[in-house]
């Protein structure tokens, strides 16, 4: 995913378009936390051991404050991150409903056929065995609310659908 980040809004895409990848800003950011920090760090000594105190707690009230900045841009890619993530999970799960709807209709009228097929039984076992297969991805993609699970049920979904084609043809 990549990031657009404008001064009060982040942009969250797919394409790249000369963007930089979410990821990185957030990479960056720590680094820039991390560093603030140390810096702070160094200000507290300087603080303890000269008397310009009241100069240098002002610096370090600064830092502190360019760190809850920082921190929360942060937040902010990531919470936009998720938000485009349930967007398009949402999107794709509704595509897949509707190819999902018409796989079991296809589904059910094989299975009638299959009934009546007199032929190999071999065959009409592989085949019915795939398409109890299919109907149990089908259930279990409908039902699924993360991308890590939905991928590769969609992808076995696709490899049967597939085998099941390839099998009528041949």
């Amino acid at each position: 995913m990549y990031c657009r980040l404008a001064a009060d809004s982040i942009f969250v895409t797919l394409e790249s378009d000369g963007l930089y990848k979410c990821d990185e800003y957030i990479v960056a950011l720590n680094g820039a936390i991390k560093n603030t920090a140390q810096e702070i760090l160094i200000i507290q000594e300087y603080i303890q051991q000269w008397d310009d105190g009241e100069y240098r707690q002002g610096v370090r009230n600064t830092l502190r404050d360019r760190i809850f900045r920082l921190q929360s841009m942060k937040d902010d890619i990531i919470q936009a991150r998720h938000r485009f993530n349930q967007s398009l999970f949402e999107k794709v799960s509704q595509a897949l409903q509707i190819e999902m709807q018409r796989t079991t209709t296809r589904i059910e009228y094989e299975q009638d056929i299959l009934r009546t097929y007199t032929g190999n039984q071999q065959v009409i076992q592989d085949r019915a065995a795939r398409i109890v297969e299919q109907l149990t991805i089908i259930q279990q993609i409908k039902e699924t609310e993360k991308f890590e699970t939905l991928i590769p049920l969609f992808s076995r979904y696709l490899y049967l659908k597939r085998l099941l084609e390839w099998q009528l043809e041949s």
